[in-house]
């Protein structure tokens, strides 16, 4: 699938460079809600329980979004999805900036986690069109486009917020449905989708009958690509947990910075946007690492750090110690990023690409899903330092299990 004409830059060629760019005008509008999205509920009359909901119906979502969309991106084609479900996706942030209270703000988080579903297709349109022989430095080049507005949007969204107050983020929220329609727009018009080739496997009548006849056989389909593969279970496994623990205190960074570290919103807006301008000048460098030393060094540099990044971040002293922290673990995690979607790339058949993408999706959010609600309460129950410990003790576990039994691939998928 996908265009696999042409001539590269930085290993982006065909619908890989579109679906850069349109990624890059999606997360434009994400950066300038996504670090203030936490307070915006807690004005709503929410509270940390509430945010823990929506964690819950974020997972919940992608549950049944993430290996759905793989799954018929896999079978209909790449654009047809990514296409019409942006569309439709776009209509999330206008529905939570007329939200009155935080009940409102439910239709709009399902939309999100539909989006989050969307992702499956397009992670798998871009690995089939990048350049097989240089993915590391390809990711690193798809994730800084996207991530450049990183640099400035929080920043942006920051002041703004500052001086306008949450309801500011209302207008925000608008900024960013009209950023997301643009996107599909441009889908629609430059994306390219050819018939899938060599990697496809010719399906026997009984094979067909049965996916198409059989529930069980379905499901089967779904996720023979993990099943068959090793490598692949001893990455979601990984995936998942590292989830689990990102998502016990993710959505509560921002109320421990501005609380307990004590920045403003456009303080920890700075920090964010010192953390983009890091990730743009040597996401691209460090993605040639990765194809250069290969993929399994670079991810257990990544997950060895995580364990010591969570005990020093509970322990900086203002702003410029949090600044010094983020912009030390930003080329750590862009080394660990480029490789691993490099490695799933690189193990998988270009036709299985969309499910394997929406089963990690998946399965991190089954367990992603519930993280927010446990995080609320151990918050709550014995303060927010125990809980960065815990933390801390389930990513050191994910390193270990990752330098045991995380190997090198020894062919590489096209």
């Amino acid at each position: 699938m996908g265009s696999k004409s042409g001539k590269g830059v930085l290993g982006l060629r065909g619908d890989a460079l579109v679906i850069s760019l349109t990624e890059f005008i999606h997360d434009s509008g994400l950066h300038l809600t996504r670090s203030f999205w936490a307070l915006y509920a807690l004005s709503l009359d929410g509270s940390l329980a509430i945010l823990g909901l929506f964690g819950l119906i974020n997972g919940l979502g992608n549950i049944v979004f993430q290996p759905l969309c793989g799954y018929l991106s896999d079978k209909v084609g790449r654009k047809k999805p990514v296409v019409v479900g942006g569309f439709i996706v776009a209509a999330g942030p206008f529905l939570e900036a007329v939200a009155t209270h935080w009940t409102g703000l439910i239709p709009g988080r399902i939309l999100e986690s539909f989006d989050g579903g969307l992702w499956s297709a397009r992670q798998a349109l871009f690995a089939d069109s990048a350049d097989p022989e240089r993915r590391g430095v390809s990711f690193a080049t798809f994730y800084m486009i996207m991530s450049l507005t990183a640099s400035v949007m929080p920043i942006i969204g920051g002041i703004f917020l500052d001086v306008m107050g949450l309801n500011g983020i209302r207008i925000l929220l608008a900024v960013a449905g009209l950023v997301r329609l643009l996107q599909s727009i441009l889908n629609a018009k430059f994306l390219r989708e050819e018939e899938q080739s060599g990697n496809v496997q010719v399906q026997t009548l009984a094979e067909k009958r049965l996916g198409s006849s059989s529930a069980k056989g379905f499901v089967r389909e779904m996720f023979e690509p993990i099943v068959t593969r090793k490598m692949l279970q001893v990455m979601l496994v990984a995936a998942t947990a590292a989830s689990f623990s990102m998502g016990l205190v993710e959505s509560f960074n921002v109320i421990y910075v501005t609380t307990f570290i004590g920045l403003s919103k456009t303080e920890w807006g700075l920090v964010q946007s010192a953390a983009g301008f890091v990730n743009m000048f040597l996401r691209i460098p460090l993605g040639g690492v990765t194809d250069r030393y290969g993929r399994r060094r670079c991810i257990l540099v990544d997950y060895g750090f995580r364990p010591l990044y969570t005990l020093l971040f509970v322990h900086v002293k203002g702003f410029t110690q949090l600044l010094a922290l983020n912009a030390l673990n930003v080329p750590v995690q862009d080394i660990g990023s480029s490789a691993w979607q490099a490695l799933t790339a690189d193990v998988t058949p270009a036709d299985k690409r969309g499910r394997i993408y929406g089963t990690f999706g998946m399965t991190r959010s089954i367990f992603a899903s519930i993280a927010p609600s446990i995080g609320a309460l151990l918050w709550e129950a014995y303060g927010p330092v125990p809980t960065f410990y815990l933390v801390a003790a389930l990513r050191f576990s994910v390193a270990a299990f990752l330098f045991v039994f995380l190997k090198e691939p020894k062919a590489i998928e096209t």
